[in-house]
């Protein structure tokens, strides 16, 4: 009998965690299964050639929110071109709606819940002829018992998974409660991975350089004890190589927490820390416990580290929230200044505790996976589209890192963050910018032409030399026509006997630069004074080339 188990993955970077382990469970019960991965956004013909050519006699779908529709798509097809196939369906998108699934949808089983166990006895039926149950309700198995699936894999396609993100789980549940999360539909006692396991298993990552790890645990720092034992672990053993990524509770963190925090290197950690909103009312309503106090407190001391990139989260359309209070936790979020400030919407989630509410708060929203909330009692679809506009100027010029001197500045030209994006967003609409994709130079052009034309009494040229610094720092490239970088006689002979000042000094410390390769790599760029530009950085959190700035004094 041949099964193939079939991933779905949001992209390619991404690697298929749940199939194999599904896999792993399954041969260690003598079960012989294969794995397939693709992504949402390869072509379906694509993905149907190459299960077709496969000829299995079983297909199992592991589905979530964001490939569901993509998997309806595809067995309805399947059962088409290969009618004996048995189809089997599990993951969170089919636990908590199996009979609807069964009804509607070409499917021979749907597992409920965890399938590590149920899945191997399924194929076990399967495999003698009989006939499995429609619907099964799968059992958890202690997570110690799963199997540790990245090593065979990691042994003999190193350098594939060097290019994925990884992920890892050393703790499965919640014990919170948050009403827009599946953690609402099963808040029991948080399962931990025995820390020696987890540490041989972390130091496994590190030897093979995995470029990052993602830990899926839902709040990793809930036991602060067993958290700060696995970064001290992760700051001794660090190789400079890789990046470990955890969701934080931010207002979980205390004095020895930081202390340790404070000397870990740059670009070690990333953290993840849902604000979601800053109206009391509003996380009452999600049952969402937070100190907001502290956690403020926290992400100012992590940002003043330098060393560790925080991204915030916001969900826009939660209960209580109007457009103008979705405004403050926007501005209270950005003066807090994460590297990344992600403004997500609102989803109902199937068996998450909001789905129960969602008349009692008049929240509409799409029938089909995301789920995402139209309109609730408190914020209107035209709001809601609104903040989308603005997420998406958030996403190409805050996340970015960008524009980063140039938003400085013109964020302060308006009344505050909010409505600085606000106006942007409006201004990209009108000028029909949303049609079209753009590249990062247009982006600068787009943002010159929105300053200097929504803001009375500004230099424009002054606004051309915070985009010519941001431009040249980023992006390593001449600034075009537009800008008028223009350089002098002396500033150009200048330029060349800093060159020759700094030779030198270049090659003692390995860059290996002679005069043409600075001619090559550096830019001069007049401002108001002038800024010598080099690359020879590299960014400890994104791995690029940056660009760097000397002051230049002409006389």
């Amino acid at each position: 009998m041949k099964t193939l188990l079939v991933a779905l993955n949001s992209k390619y970077i991404h690697f298929g965690l749940a199939v194999r382990i599904l896999e792993a469970c399954c041969k260690k019960e003598g079960i012989d299964v294969s794995v397939k991965e693709f992504t949402i956004n390869q072509n379906m013909d694509y993905m149907l050639d190459a299960i077709y050519c496969e000829k299995p006699d079983v297909l199992v779908f592991s589905c979530y929110i964001w490939n569901i529709e993509l998997v309806k798509q595809l067995i309805a097809v399947i059962k088409k071109i290969l009618p004996a196939v048995k189809i089997l369906m599990g993951g969170p998108e089919v636990s908590y709606n199996a009979g609807e699934i069964l009804e509607k949808h070409p499917v021979d089983a749907v597992i409920s819940g965890p399938g590590e166990e149920a899945l191997a006895q399924v194929l076990k039926i399967i495999k003698s002829g009989g006939q499995p149950p429609k619907n099964i309700t799968g059992k958890a198995l202690p997570l110690h018992e799963l199997p540790f699936v990245y090593r065979p894999l990691l042994n003999s396609e190193t350098e594939e998974f060097r290019k994925k993100i990884i992920y890892y789980e050393s703790s499965r549940g919640c014990p919170y409660g948050c009403s827009y999360c599946l953690c609402s539909a099963d808040n029991g006692p948080v399962d931990y991975l025995p820390l020696e396991r987890v540490f041989s298993e972390l130091q496994f990552f590190i030897d093979k350089d995995a470029r990052q790890v993602k830990f899926v645990d839902r709040t990793f720092n809930c036991n602060k004890k067993r958290a700060a034992a696995i970064w001290s672990f992760l700051m001794e053993r660090d190789r400079g190589r890789t990046n470990f990524h955890f969701e934080i509770g931010g207002d979980l963190l205390d004095e020895s927490s930081m202390e340790l925090l404070k000397s870990a290197r740059p670009g070690l950690f990333q953290f993840e820390i849902g604000i979601q909103s800053f109206n009391e009312p509003t996380l009452q309503a999600a049952a969402r416990c937070c100190d907001l106090e502290a956690l403020c407190e926290n992400i100012k001391i992590i940002k003043s580290f330098g060393n560790i990139h925080q991204h915030l989260d916001l969900i826009a359309g939660l209960p209580y929230e109007t457009y103008e209070l979705f405004k403050e936790s926007f501005n209270r979020t950005y003066a807090l200044q994460p590297e990344q400030l992600q403004l997500g919407f609102l989803k109902i989630l199937k068996g998450s505790a909001l789905e129960k509410k969602v008349c009692d708060y008049g929240i509409v929203y799409q029938d089909k996976a995301p789920y995402e909330a139209l309109y609730t009692n408190w914020i209107s679809y035209d709001d809601m589209l609104r903040l989308k506009a603005i997420e998406a100027m958030a996403e190409l010029y805050y996340n970015s890192g960008r524009c980063k001197a140039a938003l400085a500045f013109g964020v302060q030209l308006f009344e505050s963050p909010f409505g600085f994006f606000e106006a942007l967003a409006k201004y990209w609409r009108e000028q029909g910018h949303h049609h079209v994709n753009h590249d990062s130079r247009s982006l600068y052009l787009i943002l010159n032409d929105f300053l200097t034309s929504a803001v009375a009494g500004v230099e424009a040229s002054v606004i051309r030399d915070f985009l010519k610094y941001d431009m040249l720092i980023m992006d390593r490239v001449w600034p075009p026509d537009w800008m008028k970088l223009e350089m002098t006689r002396e500033e150009k002979e200048k330029s060349r006997q800093y060159a020759k000042d700094r030779e030198g000094i270049w090659k003692a410390e390995k860059f290996q630069w002679d005069i043409r390769g600075w001619i090559k790599n550096g830019r001069l760029c007049p401002l108001d004074h002038v800024l010598v530009f080099f690359y020879q950085d590299i960014d400890p959190f994104t791995g690029k080339v940056r660009g760097k700035a000397e002051y230049l004094e002409v006389k």
